[in-house]
């Protein structure tokens, strides 16, 4: 069984563009790994240079007597750790732990450091168990450093720590150092950035070179033959013997690239080493600088250094510190101004290898520009020429295959469609399936636009024809119905949907369409549209009813208003005006139209309680007695029983039944005080007792408004009122004047 083209044409590209992308991970991969392991180990190694080379400076025994009393040795101390941070910018803290019988203590710290007041409280105190590492340095006495870099609120650092150790060898306090690593987490990124640039421009330069040879290595029907051939069951040894050459060719490409980008991280690794060699050089020199400036010779510090100098490389350095140590005490000084000497002379030579190393990265990276510049021109050269030899024959054989192909799916579709279908160009329909033929009742031999012609309805006809010339015209698909009248007078209805064959260098070619019978869904969408208007009338039809029992239910609670207020003539309109302060006070306030008609008529019907109050107790002139007066504090709650159980009153009830509680708790009927009592109540409970101040009653006359404002503002001081309220219900009528009774009231 053989492989079609395509799939080997496709087997081919994914093979070279795998090897591509396979060298281009591993390099960059190898490269970034091998940059990014020398540049921390470099800065753990010179952090850790540096720990050792601090803790020279600070005797350990003053470890073990600093006390909280002995302010002149922290003093000290302090200083010296001020001068170190001078001396090292890139440190961000310095500090020192004791450990006294299992327990330890912070005894310095740089970021606490006050070299002129006392001890810190938050040194020599007992502090949490500290790390791994520091418990390590105690127990074995070796300086260490720490293997990651850690991040804080303040940024990326990593840390070091060196014993402090007496003349028996005990380990009496650690030294830590806190490195600032920004700078290195830094170059990380920037290392681990330039790795994924360059692993995504190696994959993408490997697809485009793979796609432009794979298609040159097709271009003839030869060329077609053979891979075909060399692909195929048959001949796998072939295949593969292909496939591990064009891998081959893709490594070859990338070896060179690779190479150069070795030595490229070879020799920034070793400006690093340079540049950690030059730091320590420093440290050591301020070191013996300290040294000179003691007129006692320090034999231990002098062997430390020697030691320290001697694990870092620094072997000469180490002589000359041992043979200071170990010479005439008279002459101590001078081995250690010749090795400042020689520490210079050092110094000066690791600059000009840095600058050798600096032109050799420019060399190697000039050269590695050259070479992959002059690869990428010789192999699109090659490609272009072999491209313009073998294009015009492999165009010509595509085209033949691709003809015949869609040759036999157009007649397969044309023969097979249960749909209309038909073809249209320059006004005719050019050819069309038996199902077309059928639904257009089409004679035999009769021309194909005449019997379309023939039974689209006479008021579609010109529709159609103009949705036929208008798609011509502009080359665009199109949709549209229509009907089609039968001998037998039935009416169908047809969709039609046509769209245009492009050719790729002669333009239009002809329009597909479609013809698909519709009747069933254009005759239920019409029943559907029937049915809601006729759903649309019945919902107006209710909606009327619904509006005129509203409007006849709020004249008959209009009409019991008037008949409660009709007791009594000073009352007449009383509870109109009351809602009608309340709508005002409402819309000032701006609460939703829901709550408004809620109050409207809540504050209508708030006093209809009344019509069970005896006449005798509620149109008595003089002082009502405790027992009428109680009965008087009944009507809230025999008004709130009466529209119980009334959907449209429902939220009416709490103005009904609340509408003479006070915010102090001395209303009635419930006591209710404060936040109990709800924003509506309030509104009309304000409402309420405004209006009764300003209209006449027959025990006093009515108020003029500045006294009826004056007395409500007093009952706001006494926490009786609201005074956001009463504050509006004052601006509204100071502009507009009070509710007067009109010639209605009083006929009620």
């Amino acid at each position: 069984m053989s492989i079609s083209p395509a799939r080997t044409h496709l087997r081919l590209w994914v093979l070279m563009v795998g090897a591509f992308a396979l060298l281009g991970l591993c390099t960059t991969f190898g490269i970034s790994s091998f940059l990014i392991g020398n540049l921390t180990q470099d800065a753990r190694a010179n952090l850790l240079s540096q720990a050792k080379l601090i803790a020279l400076q600070f005797k350990p025994e003053d470890q073990s007597r600093l006390s909280r009393s002995d302010t002149a040795l922290y003093k000290e101390l302090t200083g010296a750790l001020v001068k170190v941070e001078r001396q090292v910018p890139s440190l961000r803290r310095v500090y020192a732990i004791r450990r006294i019988r299992g327990v330890y203590e912070n005894t310095l710290d740089s970021t606490l450091a006050a070299p002129g007041g006392a001890v810190p409280a938050a040194l020599l105190i007992p502090t949490p168990s500290p790390s791994r590492m520091v418990k390590d340095v105690f127990d074995s006495g070796v300086a260490d450093a720490d293997e990651e870099i850690v991040t804080d609120r303040v940024g990326p650092f990593f840390s070091a720590y060196a014993p402090l150790v007496d003349r028996t060898g005990h380990v009496l306090a650690v030294l830590g150092v806190d490195g600032d690593a920004r700078e290195i987490t830094a170059h990380v990124h920037a290392i681990e950035r330039a790795s994924t640039f360059g692993a995504i421009a190696v994959i993408i330069l490997g697809a485009l070179f793979s796609v432009i040879v794979v298609r040159q290595l097709v271009r003839s029907s030869r060329t077609e033959a053979w891979l075909r051939g060399a692909s195929s069951s048959k001949g796998v040894f072939r295949a593969t013997l292909l496939e591990l050459g064009l891998a081959g060719s893709a490594c070859a490409v990338m070896g060179l690239g690779a190479y150069g980008q070795i030595q490229m991280g070879q020799l920034k690794a070793d400006e690093t080493t340079s540049l950690n060699r030059s730091a320590a050089l420093e440290q050591y020199r301020s070191s013996i600088i300290s040294l000179l400036k003691d007129d006692k010779r320090k034999v231990a510090t002098l062997r430390i250094l020697s030691t320290s100098a001697e694990a870092d490389g620094l072997v000469w350095v180490s002589g000359i510190l041992q043979s200071a140590a170990e010479g005439p005490e008279k002459d101590w000084k001078e081995p250690l101004w010749q090795s400042l000497i020689a520490i210079k002379k050092k110094a000066t030579q690791e600059l000009s290898a840095r600058n050798q190393i600096r032109l050799d990265t420019e060399f190697v990276n000039s050269n590695l520009n050259s070479t992959f510049v002059l690869a990428v021109f010789l192999a699109f050269g090659a490609l272009i020429l072999v491209r313009s030899a073998m294009r015009q024959q492999q165009e010509l054989m595509i085209a033949r295959h691709d003809s015949q192909r869609h040759q036999v799916a157009y007649e397969q579709v044309a023969t097979n469609l249960p749909i209309g279908f038909f073809t249209y160009d320059e006004g005719l329909i050019e050819s069309s399936n038996s199902a077309w033929d059928t639904l257009v009742t089409r004679l035999p031999g009769e021309d194909r636009m005449m019997a379309l012609e023939r039974v689209v309805h006479d008021e579609d006809l010109d529709m159609l024809k103009t949705a036929f010339k208008s798609a011509e015209a502009n080359g665009e698909a199109f949709h549209l119905q229509f009907r089609v009248h039968y001998a037998s007078d039935e009416i169908r209805h047809y969709e039609t949907r046509g769209v245009w064959v492009r050719m790729e260098e002669e333009g239009i070619d002809n329009l597909l369409g479609f013809f698909v019978d519709v009747t069933s869904l254009v005759q239920t969408s019409q029943e559907l549209e029937l049915r809601n208007r006729e759903i649309q009338a019945k919902n107006m039809l209710l909606s009327k009813a619904l509006t005129d029992l509203e409007e006849n239910f709020e004249a008959m609670v209009r009409s019991l208003v008037k008949a409660v207020e009709a007791k009594d003539k000073y009352t007449a309109g009383h509870s109109e005006r009351v809602m009608q302060y309340s709508l005002r006070i409402g819309e000032a306030l701006g609460i939703s139209a829901q709550d408004l008609r809620i109050l409207q008529r809540g504050t209508l019907i708030h006093d209809i309680g009344k019509i069970g109050i005896p006449d005798a107790v509620l149109m008595k002139p003089d002082k009502l007695t405790d027992d009428e007066f109680r009965v008087i504090q009944t009507h809230p709650t025999i008004g709130a029983t009466m529209v119980r159980g009334i959907p449209v009153f429902e939220d009416c009830i709490p103005i009904i039944l609340y509408h003479h509680e006070r915010l102090d708790g001395t209303g009635y009927p419930m006591g209710l005080a404060g936040d109990e009592i709800p924003l509506l109540v309030r509104i009309a409970s304000v409402a309420d007792v405004f209006d009764a101040l300003t209209s006449t009653r027959a025990y006093r006359s009515a108020m003029d408004i500045d006294r009826a404002i004056t007395i409500l503002r007093n009952d706001v001081e006494k926490g009786i009122l609201d005074g956001k309220i009463v504050d509006v219900l004052a601006d509204i009528v100071l502009r507009d004047g009070v509710l007067w009774r009109t010639a209605l009231d009083e006929a009620a």
